[in-house]
């Protein structure tokens, strides 16, 4: 079955014969996703310039405590190789067949000029099927904010770039000065010296003294990027969130607990 999506930003045709499964939102929603096996890979053509965001979940057996991690590697052009990893929960209002399935997880493909061939396999995952959906859609811009204080530098090495993280101990926190009104991303990675190590971590956040934020993640060590400056580290899987802060100067000061060490990236929306 070959299916062909045209939008105004471009051309996306899936060529390979992927069956599609229809993943009930709510109770008056329904959005249609490509199902990806190890045995069953998906193979699409993207005609450039543009971008395309693939959005993904898995089924979510009643066994599964805590999140859970995937992993699938995507072949541009039968050339080169880009490994990704994605760390998901259960869903609470997503169905298919009346059985739960994850909250969705995306990454983005920059699509260059010319027509090209991509090829979606499944590498290791809790289960054996990825459901998978595509979009038109750019990433948002975002540049990176400074620290306030001296803090030390980590350069990851992500998708052949140096992306720019600064390490935070408990005793050492992260702070950085914005002017609201203003919404910033903030991606934290633990910090581990082995590969078979896991661990739970907190990261905390307070504003001119007052605390805003705390979240507690699952951290399990990444396969796919490194620091460059750093070897005897190694970072996990990155954790996302957003805070918006209201009118006025603010003082954020990120915290961590429960690992010796981690990374931290703030970011700003480019204007």
């Amino acid at each position: 079955m070959l299916l062909i999506f045209i939008l105004l930003l471009g051309q996306l045709s899936v060529t390979s014969k992927s069956p599609e499964a229809r993943i009930k939102i709510q109770v008056t929603q329904s959005e249609s996703y490509y199902v990806l096996t190890k045995d069953n890979s998906l193979k699409f053509e993207v005609s450039g310039p543009t971008w395309v965001r693939v959005f993904t979940r898995i089924p979510w057996k009643k066994e599964f405590r805590g999140p859970r991690t995937y992993k699938m590697i995507l072949v541009s052009d039968d050339a080169n190789e880009r490994f990704i990893s994605k760390e998901t929960e259960n869903s609470k209002i997503a169905k298919i067949d009346g059985v739960s399935v994850s909250k969705w997880r995306s990454f983005y493909i920059r699509v260059p000029e010319g027509t090209h061939k991509y090829e979606l396999l499944l590498w290791r995952a809790p289960v054996d099927t990825v459901f998978c959906k595509f979009s038109f859609e750019a990433p948002g811009k975002w540049i990176d904010l400074s620290p306030a204080e001296v803090a030390s530098v980590l350069e990851m090495v992500e998708d052949e770039k140096i992306v720019k993280y600064y390490e935070v101990r408990p005793e050492k926190p992260l702070v950085v000065e914005i002017e609201g009104p203003l919404r910033i991303k903030v991606q934290s990675r633990a910090n581990f010296k082995k590969l078979d190590e896991s661990g739970v971590y907190s990261v905390s956040v307070k504003s001119n003294g007052r605390l805003t934020k705390e979240v507690t993640y699952s951290a399990k060590p990444s396969e796919t990027v490194y620091y460059r400056n750093r070897k005897e580290l190694i970072p996990s899987v990155p954790d996302v969130f957003y805070l918006n802060f209201k009118k006025g100067k603010h003082r954020v000061e990120i915290r961590i607990m429960g690992v010796e060490s981690a990374a931290i990236r703030v970011q700003v929306p480019a204007k």
